[in-house]
């Protein structure tokens, strides 16, 4: 029964370890790595890569246009298309020209992983975002030369005894699920502070952000500096809010010979007046754009 049987992997993933390393000392091509690395992976994994009912060699797909596109592996379940790899020359940097050369065989098979690999390193993909569409990008990644405990475990999962596709497949879900939810209320709640900030975050400021003298002595800050400071802070996330809405990317820093040239300057100019900050954007002006946050 799958997940019964103890699999362990450690020392052929050592031995694998050393043939990948050896492969990028040498330059190795697409052969050589398929030969070397990627084949002795798949026998790891317990599929028997000369049985051609298990382990199909330059996979054929039917994608359409073109008709004769080849992957370099497919392993077949239950005599059905369900993992296919393709592997790229150990030097290559592995990036979405090389996903699109899979993508296509995936979304036209029945596959459900699909595995991109250099012999450096595997990425997995699936179709959890879009049905019978490749995602964007690899739900695992796994490092053949830099392993970890986690990752050995997550690989293990893969071998032909243990392997349950649709379990793998709804566990990352779950996990998306989860993800989503902990950035809905992450956003929510950097919304709420660009809207109007809190106590507890001008708090944080403060005990992170050296204040300028005339308003802290290092004493405890009073609620006639939290008063100060507060509008202070709120234009600092509107700014930003306003840099990340352009695409700017704008270093803030500036010297006090700057700010002393550029009052002296102005003092020779428009003769001596009083220097304010002034910001771009009042709490009159209309909404901005909320900053999009990256999924982590």
């Amino acid at each position: 029964m799958k997940g019964s049987t103890d699999i362990n992997l450690d020392d052929k993933l050592k031995c694998l370890a050393e043939k990948s390393r050896h492969a990028e000392h040498r330059e190795a091509g697409k052969e050589a790595v398929k030969q070397s690395v990627i084949e002795p992976l798949i026998c790891a994994l317990g599929f028997d890569i000369t049985d051609f009912d298990e382990v199909t060699r330059e996979f054929t797909a039917d994608v359409g246009r073109k008709k004769e596109e080849k992957v370099d592996y497919a392993i077949n379940i239950k005599s059905k298309v369900a993992i296919l790899i393709e592997v790229e020359p150990v030097q290559s940097d592995l990036g979405n020209d090389h996903c699109d050369r899979l993508r296509r065989p995936f979304d036209n098979t029945e596959a459900r992983i699909a595995i991109l690999t250099n012999g450096r390193e595997l990425w997995f993909f699936s179709d959890i975002d879009t049905s019978d569409r490749m995602d964007r990008d690899p739900f695992f990644v796994f490092n053949l030369q830099n392993q970890n405990r986690e990752q050995v475990e997550e690989l293990t999962k893969y071998h032909k005894n243990r392997l349950d596709i649709d379990l793998i497949l709804k566990n990352i879900a779950l996990k998306n699920a989860a993800m989503l939810k902990f950035r809905h209320d992450t956003t929510a709640f950097i919304e709420k502070q660009i809207d109007q900030i809190d106590d507890t975050f001008v708090r944080y400021i403060v005990e992170h952000v050296p204040m300028p003298k005339h308003l802290h002595d290092g004493e405890t800050v009073t609620e006639a500096v939290t008063g100060q400071i507060r509008p202070v802070i709120q234009s600092a996330l509107d700014q930003i809010v306003q840099d990340r809405a352009k695409g700017a990317k704008k270093d803030r820093t500036v010297s006090h010979s700057e700010i002393t040239a550029k009052t002296a300057a102005d003092d020779g100019n428009r003769g001596n007046r009083i220097v304010t900050s002034t910001f771009p954007r009042t709490r009159t002006d209309p909404p901005l754009p909320r900053i999009a946050f990256p999924f982590i």
